[in-house]
Order: C-alpha cells, then structure tokens, then sequence
C-alpha cells in the first residue's frame, strides 16, 4: 500500500490528517514502535521543518509518536478563544448566492465551536 499523503496546512486540519494517518497504519498493522518513523517520512517537508523547531534542540525522531502528534496539535490547531467563536457564530449570515443547506452546514460547523 503507498504511503499516506502529506499534511498540508489549509488542506485539512491537523486531527483530520492524524485520523487518516492512523487508519493507514492499522490497516497496515504497522507495529506500534514504528508510527513515530512513519509520520516523520509522510509528513511532509514543510511539516518536518516546523516540527524540527518545535522539538529543538531535539530531533523529532527522540520524540514517540503520541508526543509528537500532541506538538503538532498544539501548533496548527491551537485552542480557540471563546469569545472569538461566539462572535463568529453570532454574525453569521446567509451570503448571497448560498444555498439554505450550506448555510446550515456552516453554523452546524461554527456550533461546534462553541
């Protein structure tokens, strides 16, 4: 089986991408002791860069798997401020030309902020 696409930021957020990646590697029953090597040779170059300056003066490969996808978490989806997401909520309006059923997948969405 190839290997996982790598992360893009923008693309998808961050937990998407690790819920695929862990579906590869079980699907591949890749053995637990691995998963830190397979995220560093998927990820991507950009990622490894950013993820290298975070665990400086550490390499990433020093970290464990679980440590590492709780680095990246942290850096492209840090935790929202709350006053923000409600007002995002609150102003939300139909835009011209949207359908009712985007418009109601996007206050879902800006919900789950909350």
């Amino acid at each position: 089986m190839p290997k996982p696409d790598t992360f893009v930021k923008g693309c998808e957020p961050f937990t998407n991408y690790k819920e695929r990646l862990d579906a590869y590697l079980e699907a591949n029953s890749i053995a637990e002791n691995k998963h830190m090597a397979v995220l560093l040779s998927s990820i991507g170059g950009k990622p490894y860069n950013i993820l290298r300056s975070l665990t400086a003066p550490d390499l990433p490969s020093s970290k464990t798997y679980a440590n590492l996808c709780q680095i990246l978490q942290s850096h492209y989806c840090p935790k929202p401020l709350e006053i923000v997401e409600r007002f995002k909520f609150h102003t939300r309006s139909q835009e011209t030309g949207e359908n009712i059923a985007d418009f109601i997948e996007a206050i879902k969405r800006l919900s789950g902020t909350l």
